[in-house]
């Protein structure tokens, strides 16, 4: 006997018992609207189904990740409850958000027996398309955005095979690629193969984590990665990792218990002042580790670290912190465009670029007597990104420029807020 269901705006909640199993026993939220067309056949499976189904404003809180899309549009090619398959031709999301809790470093993933698929489940996922555009990455709080303008394709997803995936986006406003296969053997899927791209990155997106962790925060620099990576059969990952760090600069106060005190017996002082040579920190790191995929890497960062610092012949020299020579400063602002007096003053420090085409740049906040507050720190940071543009359309690169994190370091004498730019020492 077949039939057709047609919803319209129906609530997300009564769909509950169509989701997969880990869903419909752990989630603790699920909110938003379905309008859907389907094609039912009632017979041996008992039923079977077909048809087109879009969500609106939804949203799914699972295990303390939340979920959240503007739109999502299935193309359904078969489901069934009689069969251990279900076959999905298109699944396009827009507009989606994902925000993970936030875990200091040595808290952060599960183990592999927490991990493991149970193949037990009767439900099996096939997706042939998947389609993510326009996501963003949120970790703790919802304006903690540690990517956005987030592209992700996946093509035939399906438990115990190899998924090719491409993923776009920005990263602490530089930018991320990736091209790798995804493997879906345990209860979620996981990168097995990669080629990971990452330019331009500013570090202050992790610096929250950085904080939790006991860590000291990077008050500037930018983050340059080149990962090539492949989990063997006998589950290793092995591959390369390429990283450099440009210009950075540790807040002077870390909190208690740096974590790599404790995994290296140095703390990230030491460490930091013992790599950096001329501006830069540069780390050539062979991976060949168990584990997931973060832990192969930090596990490699750590090991890499560790015989960095063990090398005879090298010793710690105090990190130089100090400002170069000071070029021009504009005042702090929330909006608006510069006046006519700062445009004349920042288009003789792209001048003085221009003429020396190795010198970079750091833009220092200013904070008069006070120190800041979350709302000067917003003011200062939407200035330097307006300093980074304006040199952007006029030819110097984001390479070249190094805004400065703001805290209460900057406080000075005088009585006006504003962002002085300086030539890096």
């Amino acid at each position: 006997m077949a039939m057709e269901v047609v919803a319209a705006n129906a609530p997300l909640v009564r769909f509950r018992p169509l989701m997969p199993e880990k869903i419909r026993k752990s989630a603790s939220d699920l909110a938003g609207s379905v309008s859907m067309k389907l094609r039912l056949l009632a017979g041996v499976a008992p039923w079977e189904g077909s048809g087109e189904a879009e969500l609106s404003a939804a949203r799914l809180i699972y295990q303390g990740e939340q979920w959240q899309a503007e739109k999502l549009l299935l193309d359904i090619e078969k489901m069934s409850s009689g069969i251990p398959e279900q076959l999905i031709r298109r699944l396009d999301v827009q507009g989606w958000r994902y925000q993970a809790a936030l875990q200091p470093l040595g808290h952060m993933g599960a183990s592999p027996e927490v991990m493991k698929r149970e193949d037990d489940e009767a439900e099996r996922w096939h997706l042939k398309s998947v389609t993510l555009q326009d996501g963003e990455v949120a970790v703790g709080r919802k304006e903690a955005v540690w990517m956005d303008q987030v592209t992700v394709n996946i093509n035939n997803l399906k438990p115990d095979s190899s998924a090719p995936i491409r993923v776009k986006g920005r990263l602490g406003e530089g930018y991320l690629s990736l091209k790798g296969d995804l493997s879906w053997s345990l209860a979620l899927p996981e990168i097995s193969s990669a080629k990971i791209s990452i330019r331009n990155v500013l570090p202050f997106f992790i610096n929250e984590w950085l904080g939790v962790s006991g860590a000291p925060e990077l008050m500037r620099g930018r983050i340059y990665t080149d990962i090539s990576i492949k989990r063997e059969p006998d589950g290793r990952y092995q591959g390369m990792w390429y990283l450099r760090l440009q210009h950075g600069a540790l807040a002077p106060v870390a909190a208690q218990g740096d974590p790599l005190l404790d995994r290296t017996g140095f703390n990230s002082f030491d460490i930091f002042s013992r790599l950096q040579r001329e501006g830069r920190i540069r780390l050539r790191i062979p991976v060949e580790e168990k584990g997931s995929f973060g832990a192969a890497l930090g596990n490699a960062l750590v090991k890499k670290l560790n015989g960095e610092m063990m090398k005879k012949g090298h010793v710690i020299h105090e990190a130089n912190e100090g400002s170069g020579s000071l070029l021009s400063s504009v005042r702090l602002r929330e909006k608006g465009a510069f006046s006519q007096n700062e445009r004349v003053r920042l288009r003789k420090v792209i001048l003085y670029l221009r003429k020396n085409p190795k010198q970079s740049v750091e833009l220092i906040p200013q904070f008069g007597k006070s120190s800041p507050d979350v709302r000067q720190i917003e003011r200062s940071r939407y200035t330097q990104r307006q300093i980074e543009q304006f040199m952007n359309r006029r030819g110097v690169s984001s390479s070249r420029i190094f805004p400065v994190w703001p805290g209460g370091e900057h406080r000075g004498s005088g009585s006006v807020s504003g962002i002085s730019i300086h030539t890096l020492p």
